[in-house]
């Protein structure tokens, strides 16, 4: 038998131990193709799908293409050193049986590659495969009028073909390469070599809690104002106490629960405690690593999903109307009135349904309220605010007294609320405000003072007229159709007439962003996701030789297979699952900050969508690997 035929067949041997590695390693490449046959597809690169904002899609895409290498490079040089380290018996065997060093590092480089070079070939056909599929699904996100067409840029496949098989080949010489010649004897004691019982340390575990908890209160207490004092010392004081908290603490709860005397004689809680002392203590940093892992991917997806759920409700504060036009005095209000009549009928063929307007009159004063001085704002009365609910019902309806006045400006920072005593001053007139209200919401495209009708009255009197506005504002319950409607009403607005953005350029712009980064992130996310699990599912099979001498001696004493079956679920159960409850802790504190930072945003929803799918997804990936371990284990 040649080292070639001796390579595959130990694949073939090992199959379940190389199937976890093999789709990850296959996943890294389909995506990886995906991403940059569509950066290089022509009708990208020549402009005619995404005009505007080409330049941050494709770099969107190369960033996420470097995240894929980097992390592609980590998992593999790992995934690799970790299968040479378990097969310390075999290279005795093959040792004894007269091969030399040269030949097992020949005969792992074989094996290694040919495992390479499948995954390459099936990530890359299937790329190409689901190319149409993903392309389909970017001409969505990024609402382009022409579907992208089936392509298979060749420059895509030669760069993954050569990035890929320079990264594995690399990295299984390095790997390789670090093969140290031990004694026969030493090789061949692997499998008899008792463990030592875990020690663990109280004052690391209880320092790894202090450390969690400390950066949990610092997350709790962040807003805008120390965000970028606070986002690295959180993560810090995260990451360091879950890797000390981990490391000690599987060990700590299992001897908790050694000393309740209660609970460790009953059923087969003896067997699973003090095994799960051992595995915990061994897959602390696989445990750690994917905690993190899902922690990353969760708060990640969930900010992004906030943001997209929450799109419509953002443009709906952020824009007081559809569509808002503003004209000076020169303007007399019958000729505004005419204008208007004329633009919402224009506006009805591309909304598709009814369009309501209002004119609103307003004066530029300058609002002084501590400690904010000299803050520019346009004063309308009460009872125009009261026209205006009336044509857009997702303004804010507030019963105003007669001494109070009402703020409207859009902020991610403040929350509604008093501001307290104010003036406001129109040339050389101040009037004294009692009381000031602020709402979180635009109005009129810039700080907007709603006040008392008789304070309004004074303004116009005594005011300047060349402080006076006017404001042409439209409403309808199909505004998000309202896209790009300067080209097709502007012949009917007159020169002077100057347009505010409009809200569902806006909308569309923010949806469009946060649905194709979701896209894109759910993507990577997934990679992270198969690579996460399929370090705790490589751990099962490390050991599962000693695990199968074990089982047959519990069947030997009198444990049934019922017992065995529920102490198999009760370890996968805990390995699988303990990373998901502490990422998904760690994203709830994340999510925290994110409320803190953006109080309008819906982020329980969002992060909860997300954590959800994550948690599925982790049970589907816990059956099939508990499935393929038992067949080992109890066939």
């Amino acid at each position: 038998m040649t080292l070639r035929q001796l390579a595959i067949s130990n694949i073939r041997g090992n199959w379940h131990r190389y199937l976890a590695y093999f789709l990850s390693c296959t996943f890294s490449v389909f995506v990886f193709y995906l991403f940059l046959s569509f950066v290089l597809h022509p009708a990208v690169v020549q402009g005619h799908i995404v005009r505007n904002g080409k330049e941050a899609v494709q770099r969107g895409m190369l960033a996420c293409e470097v995240v894929i290498l980097i992390f592609s490079f980590i998992f593999i040089f790992y995934s690799t050193s970790a299968f040479l380290r378990l097969r310390k018996y075999e290279f005795g065997l093959l040792t004894l049986l007269g091969m030399t060093q040269r030949q097992q590092r020949r005969m792992v480089w074989v094996e290694f590659m040919v495992i390479s070079l499948l995954s390459i070939v099936v990530g890359l056909l299937s790329g190409i495969l689901f190319s149409k599929l993903f392309f389909m699904a970017m001409g969505v996100l990024l609402a382009v009028t022409n579907p992208i067409y089936f392509f298979v840029p060749p420059v895509a496949v030669m760069i993954t073909v050569l990035v890929f098989i320079t990264v594995f080949a690399f990295l299984t010489m390095v790997v390789v390469l670090q093969l140290r010649q031990s004694s026969v004897r030493e090789l061949m004691a692997v499998k008899r070599q008792g463990k030592a019982i875990p020690r663990w340390r109280p004052l690391v575990f209880c320092l790894g809690l202090v450390l969690v908890g400390w950066g949990y209160g610092k997350a709790w207490h962040t807003y805008g104002v120390n965000l970028m004092e606070n986002m690295l010392p959180i993560l810090g004081l995260v990451i360091t106490g879950t890797y000390l908290a981990v490391s000690q603490g599987g060990v700590a709860v299992c001897r908790w629960f050694e000393r309740r005397r209660a609970i460790y004689f009953r059923g087969t809680n003896m067997v699973v405690l003090n095994r799960l002392t051992f595995r915990l203590r061994e897959n602390a940093r696989v445990i750690f690593t994917s905690a993190i892992l899902i922690a990353v991917v969760c708060t990640a997806l969930g900010t992004v999903n906030t943001v997209l759920q929450g799109a419509r409700a953002v443009a709906l504060e952020e824009y007081g109307f559809a569509i808002t036009m503003r004209a000076d005095a020169t303007f007399d209000t019958d000729q505004l009135s005419q204008v208007g009549e004329i633009v919402a009928q224009a506006l009805q063929y591309r909304a598709g349904g009814e369009v309501n307007w209002l004119l609103v009159s307003g004066l530029w004063g300058h609002l002084d309220i501590p400690p904010v001085t000299e803050q520019l704002v346009v004063v309308i009365p009460t009872r125009d605010y009261q026209a205006a609910m009336k044509i857009a019902p997702h303004l804010p309806d507030l019963e105003m007294d007669a001494d109070s006045s009402l703020l409207f400006y859009w902020s991610n920072e403040q929350a509604a609320g008093s501001l307290g005593r104010g003036a406001i001053t129109l040339g050389n007139l101040t009037l004294e405000l009692p009381d000031v209200e602020f709402a979180n919401q635009s109005l009129l495209g810039m700080c907007t003072l709603v006040v008392p009708d008789a304070i309004y009255k004074q303004l116009v009197e005594n005011g300047d007229r060349q402080q006076l506005f006017h404001y042409l504002c439209f409403e309808t319950k199909q505004w998000h159709k309202l896209t790009n409607v300067e080209p097709i009403v502007g012949e009917h607005v007159p020169v002077g007439i100057r347009w505010f953005p409009c809200r569902a350029d806006g909308y569309g712009e923010l949806r469009n962003t946060a649905a194709l980064t979701m896209f894109i992130g759910a993507f990577v996310s997934f990679l992270f996701f198969i690579a996460s699990g399929s370090l705790i599912y490589f751990k099962l099979f490390t050991e599962i030789d000693v695990d199968k001498r074990q089982f047959n001696t519990l069947r030997d004493i009198g444990i049934t297979r019922r017992e065995r079956l529920q102490i198999v679920n009760r370890e996968l159960g805990i390995l699988f699952f303990l990373p998901v409850a502490i990422g998904i802790l760690h994203t709830a504190f994340a999510m925290k900050t994110l409320s803190n930072l953006a109080p309008h945003l819906h982020v329980i929803t969002g992060a909860a969508m997300v954590a959800g799918i994550y948690v599925v997804l982790q049970m589907i990936y816990f059956f099939l690997a508990r499935r393929a371990y038992l067949k080992q284990l109890l066939g």
